[in-house]
């Protein structure tokens, strides 16, 4: 149960060794006081979790949420697979949402709607424009029984869920959305789906007291990868070398950026640039860069076990007489080389299986070493000031349509000076 982790050669890497270990010895000091730090909840509680449902009652399973209130679910699910479908719909895209409509019968869906705060304007929308196709579909009383709610102690979307007397499971209040995979923000739609979260949470219990020991990897990844930004690194790739995987690669790019992409108090500021890239698709686009382009860049390289099968027949050329899975692996072996030959920095995560267990080990790394991040950078790890004033300005722009901030947006956006290309 869980992953093996290694860091390239620090000298092919071009690793400045004078930046980085004060940082390793800063990073176990800071990893010590995470068990004090309630940024995940308390990994001893049990929270409520939907009971499954009846056999033959729902078909699939679909989640109304954005950001950290969506993206868990899916990277798990996505990793470790499930018993019934996650469809996850994270965007005010109407597209998006008619297409989460017309996947499935709609009377047949447990609906999962999210939001801490209880107020998400996304998931509102979302939400109101469900339940009255729900009505129009299956009448008046559409949603009772197969629509869910994850909520903040108050908040509009916990009282629509008392009044309709709705299935109602709480998000720990210190906890953020990015952090909250291993809460019911995550668990109860995966529960639903048929995930196994006693094995998730366990896997994050292991990882979150290995986090504290000297060397962890939490620490490692946290040094290096703030070493890495110190030394003008300042994007960080993350290349999953399996499609199962891809997932965690947005939920790590909401989690590394949102996290440490801040101001510090003397006004001076901090963050590498997240991006997810998909081995051995991006070999093809992002490789060429990593390798030849400005030495600015760092590489996390996350994968599992070489899918057994598919054995490619002779003549198709070197491939022939491997299976895909090793040709794959070969890949990721290869191009993680060549961007270290290129004194790029490579650190990678294998994960032992794909399962929940591993899956949980290796999210609660990512996360402790985030907190540590933030302690090393000296920045708050936790908050979104820069996301709340867009919401501000957002809520401005609803509620008062051509008022001040409206005027105020048009000429920050040059709106008075476009130029049409219409035909």
């Amino acid at each position: 149960m869980g992953f093996t982790f290694q860091t390239s050669d620090r000298t092919a890497s071009g690793i400045d060794e004078s930046v980085l270990s004060p940082l390793l010895a800063r990073a176990d000091r800071a990893a010590e006081r995470l068990d004090k730090t309630n940024f995940v909840a308390d990994l001893t509680t049990v929270y409520a979790l939907p009971q499954a449902p009846a056999p033959g009652t729902i078909e699939r399973v679909a989640v109304l949420g954005i950001g950290g209130s969506a993206a868990g679910s899916r990277c798990v699910q996505e990793a470790c697979g499930s018993i019934l479908p996650l469809h996850v719909v994270d965007n005010i895209d109407p597209a998006s949402l008619r297409a989460a409509l017309d996947a499935g019968d709609p009377a047949r869906t447990a609906w999962v709607v999210i939001s801490k705060s209880g107020g998400t304007t996304e998931t509102m929308a979302q939400c109101a424009v469900v339940r009255e196709h729900l009505r129009a579909r299956v009448g008046a009383q559409a949603g009772h029984g197969q629509t869910y709610v994850v909520t903040g102690p108050d908040g509009p979307l916990r009282a629509l869920a008392e009044a309709d007397d709705l299935p109602l499971f709480d998000v720990p209040v210190p906890v953020g959305g990015r952090f909250s995979v291993f809460t019911p923000a995550a668990t109860v739609p995966l529960a639903l789906a048929g995930v196994d979260v006693a094995k998730l949470l366990e896997g994050a219990r292991v990882a979150a007291r290995q986090a504290a020991e000297p060397g962890s990897a939490s620490s490692l990844l946290a040094a290096h990868l703030v070493a890495a930004e110190l030394s003008g690194r300042n994007v960080v790739a993350l290349w999953a070398y399996a499609e199962r995987l891809e997932s965690i690669g947005e939920w790590f790019r909401q989690l590394w950026a949102e996290s440490l992409g801040k101001v510090r108090a003397d006004g001076t500021r901090a963050g590498q640039t997240p991006l997810h890239c998909v081995g051995s698709t991006d070999q093809h686009s992002i490789q060429q860069l990593m390798v030849e382009g400005p030495r600015d860049k760092v590489a996390l390289v996350i994968g599992g076990p070489p899918e057994q099968g598919w054995l490619v027949p002779p003549g198709a050329g070197i491939a022939s007489g491997h299976e895909m899975g090793a040709i794959l692996e070969a890949m990721r072996r290869a191009t993680s080389a060549e961007m270290v030959r290129s004194s790029c920095p490579v650190h990678t995560l294998l994960l032992d299986a794909y399962d929940p267990a591993s899956v949980g080990a290796l999210l609660m790394t990512f996360l402790c070493a985030t907190v540590v991040a933030g302690e090393l950078l000296d920045v708050d790890p936790f908050g979104q000031p820069g996301v709340e004033a867009a919401k501000r300005t957002a809520k401005a722009l609803l509620t008062d349509p051509g008022g001040a901030m409206d005027r105020e947006t048009a000429v920050l956006l040059g709106e008075a000076k476009k130029i049409s290309t219409g035909m």
